[in-house]
């Protein structure tokens, strides 16, 4: 009876998440710069259509910042910015697999599974930009009004990425999951004619997940065949 009720089941999760946010932009070239990483959360309802494919839905919060002074190419410039944001977006996971882990700390099966993700969504940020050099060079580094694009930014954003859950039978998921999401615009950071305006805006995020199964228990997919 077991197995018949795991077959049909489409399991629902709801989840929480906690994120290291990172950026690469007008005032983060050519690398990612690890003082500039930055803290994000998120909610999340992931539903299971099949034992390799999943749809999540979400709501990210957070900030992300850039600041010249940690580029050796454009310390001179002094502009920084940090921006809040909330991204809202829908999400199809695809496991790669799942793995039986048997700890030995533990009588529980542990079950791995590596997984590839990706999206589209909308993201709404709020850049506020300051230019701290001298007031003697600001005519030449300030060529726009600053914030460009004004303090409120609606994005298209597309969050793709990779990661790995450990999943137990007591209806709890744990993962580690690592993003990038583009822009598609050069306004995310606020600064685009006064910086590089060919190059469009990214923001990463490196997090830790936690759900629980609303009609689990979660069964292992050699269970749902």
């Amino acid at each position: 009876m077991q197995a018949q009720i795991s077959r049909n089941a489409h399991f629902i999760e709801l989840g929480l998440g906690l994120a290291a946010t990172n950026y690469s932009g007008d005032l983060a070239e050519p690398h990612l710069e690890v003082a500039q990483t930055r803290i994000g959360g998120q909610l999340f309802v992931r539903y299971q259509l099949h034992p390799n494919f999943l749809l999540r839905g979400q709501v990210f919060g957070g900030v992300v910042a850039g600041d010249d002074k940690h580029s050796p190419v454009h310390a001179g410039r002094n502009f920084k910015f940090s921006t809040t944001l909330v991204e809202v977006s829908g999400l199809l996971e695809m496991a790669l697999g799942t793995y039986a882990y048997d700890p030995v700390f533990s009588a529980a099966t542990l079950y791995i599974s590596p997984y590839l993700f990706g999206g589209v969504g909308a993201c709404f940020a709020r850049p506020k930009v300051t230019y701290y050099g001298s007031e003697a060079r600001r005519d030449y580094f300030v060529r726009a009004p600053l914030p460009e694009g004004g303090t409120g930014q609606t994005l298209l954003v597309a969050p793709f990425g990779v990661g790995v859950r450990m999943i137990s039978r007591q209806q709890i998921s744990f993962g580690l999951e690592a993003a990038a999401r583009p822009t598609f615009s050069d306004l995310f950071d606020g600064v685009s004619q006064n910086g590089n305006s060919t190059e469009r805006d990214w923001f990463y995020t490196v997090g830790f997940t936690m759900s629980y199964y609303l009609n689990g228990p979660w069964n292992p997919p050699s269970a749902n065949f």
